[in-house]
């Protein structure tokens, strides 16, 4: 077991289902595993999805965790969780709806690319669905390598308006 606490920040989103159901076992899952010591989750929103307005619409929130799970394990562990609410994964499908999405947005300062994961999550800069739950839990919080604050961005997004609150922290 790693003893290290590493304090790591993720987005869930659900936009087929029962969308908070998904959303809530996700957070259950997560406060409930041994070496995941603290979920702390930001207020739910609904957002449009992003170009595909063929879908339903998502509900979205971000949360802090801290852990002594290793990146790998953690991350093999969110994809479970994802699993177990049905979600499926095919070739070809980045974009499409699905019962649960769980994005490891930032794991400590850490900067990391592989084939099936980057860290930052790419496109954190360019969605408020991310930045304005992001912003309720940390909005202080300043990006890895460059310390730019990230509430600052919300200003500038051209997609706040489809943004809404739908729900209390789960």
């Amino acid at each position: 077991m790693n003893s290290t606490l590493t304090q790591v920040y993720v987005g869930i989103g659900s936009n087929l289902g029962n969308r908070l159901e998904h959303l809530k076992s996700a957070v259950s899952e997560l406060r409930n595993h041994s070496e995941i010591t603290r979920v702390t989750c930001s207020p739910v929103y609904e957002s449009d999805p992003v170009d595909h307005s063929d879908q339903p619409a998502y509900l979205n929130a971000v949360l802090r965790i801290e852990t002594t799970l290793n990146l790998k394990s953690f991350f093999r562990f969110c994809q479970e969780i994802e699993n177990k609410n049905g979600r499926t994964r095919l070739a070809g499908d980045k974009w499409k709806a699905r019962t649960l999405d769980i994005d490891i947005l930032f794991w400590g300062n850490l900067v990391f690319r592989a084939d099936n994961l980057t860290i930052p999550h790419p496109e954190i800069e360019n969605r408020s669905f991310v930045l304005v739950p992001f912003a309720d839990l940390n909005a202080e919080f300043s990006y890895p390598g460059t310390g730019e604050l990230l509430n600052k961005r919300i200003e500038s997004l051209p997609d706040k308006l489809s943004l809404h609150f739908f729900s209390d922290p789960l």
